[in-house]
């Protein structure tokens, strides 16, 4: 994975449609945020199963890719993550992201 691509895959992965503002969201809000949580996350991880893939991947990059993986299946699997939770695992998504691009 190149550095210029790795901004684009973190961004896909980061709060896109965390509201920082303390207002509620409308129903109708909840479900576009839930599909859209979804997609992206859907997105995310098959950019992180390409890079898997790749030939010039060594062990050690497979390994953080993998936890990178299994990390976003857990996060997608939650049905209403808090905010703390959804630090804490893009948090580690993101480091083990960046582990396997500076190895």
């Amino acid at each position: 994975m190149r550095h210029s691509e790795l901004g684009s895959l973190v961004w896909r992965c980061s709060f896109s449609g965390v509201r920082s503002c303390g207002t509620a969201f409308t129903n109708a809000e909840k479900e576009v945020l839930k599909v859209r949580h979804f997609k992206d996350l859907n997105v995310c991880l098959a950019q992180l199963r390409a890079e898997h893939a790749r030939d010039d991947a060594g062990p050690e990059q497979r390994k953080h890719l993998t936890a990178a993986m299994e990390l976003l299946r857990v996060f997608r699997r939650l049905d209403h993550p808090n905010r703390a939770q959804a630090f804490r695992f893009v948090s580690e998504i993101t480091d083990h992201i960046l582990k396997a691009v500076l190895k």
